[in-house]
């Protein structure tokens, strides 16, 4: 389970991990409501066309030809953005649920340099402030997404799956 790794690698136990992902996105919850209401406008998006979730497992990289050329939303998480973007991909939308990353290894400023026009980043509410400072100090467009479901998200998959479906109604 990525989550009980994530908890190993940063030295926390899991029930410690899941209570923190918990508390921040009640945290997060309360502080960004407000905000959240007034951007509403930022999903306007009805998906009457197909959405493409391009995973980070081994099998995208098999894929590259036939993700360039669907004709859709393509879906890219920050651990994947880097390779995706290098094979010539611009995604729709940039999903990301860091906690405790460096920022700068995923938005580095070569991509994010492609990525600025076309894609929007997607934050969840426990994505931690220095990815947030770090998406605005390159002006790439971001909000937070809240979803009731957050904190049972195994991984960011997940979050970009329910993503796809509830706002993007794919």
């Amino acid at each position: 389970d990525s989550q009980k790794r994530h908890a190993d690698k940063i030295g926390i136990t899991y029930e410690d991990y899941q209570q923190h992902v918990i508390n921040r996105f009640e945290e997060m919850r309360k502080k960004l409501r407000p905000k959240i209401l007034r951007d509403k406008k930022c999903h306007k998006v009805t998906a009457k066309k197909p959405v493409l979730i391009i995973g980070a497992g081994p099998s995208y990289k098999e894929n590259f030809e036939k993700i360039k050329n669907f004709n859709g939303i393509k879906i890219c998480f920050e651990v994947n953005l880097e390779n995706v973007v290098e094979h010539g991909i611009i995604p729709d939308y940039i999903m990301t649920m860091e906690l405790y990353v460096r920022p700068d290894d995923f938005f580095k400023e070569k991509i994010i340099e492609q990525c600025r026009v076309k894609s929007k980043v997607i934050c969840s509410a426990i994505t931690h402030q220095s990815v947030i400072n770090r998406l605005e100090a390159v002006k790439i467009i971001y909000t937070r997404w809240i979803s009731p479901e957050e904190p049972r998200f195994a991984n960011v998959g997940t979050f970009g799956m329910v993503y796809a479906k509830q706002v993007l109604n794919a």
